[in-house]
């Protein structure tokens, strides 16, 4: 499984922006298509890629601005 933070919020795009003018670590937040493009060539794990895990539970994994996806080698 592999997750990597989106852009798809404002917000923590605003605050990942301020860490990196403070001297943090620059940590690039891609689009939820250019993350898909990680698994080009690569056939998806239903339910494929989705901002959070298990929808039918919201408390397992609260709204992060996050996606993930499984996937394998076809």
């Amino acid at each position: 499984m592999l997750w990597d933070g989106t852009n798809a919020s404002p917000a923590v795009v605003s605050g990942a922006e301020r860490l990196a003018q403070s001297g943090g670590v620059p940590y690039i937040r891609r689009s939820p298509e250019e993350f898909a493009s990680c698994f080009d060539g690569l056939t998806m794990a239903p339910p494929g890629l989705v901002p959070q895990w298990r929808p039918e539970d919201p408390d397992a994994v609260g709204m992060i601005d996050a996606h993930g996806a499984v996937a394998r080698e076809p």
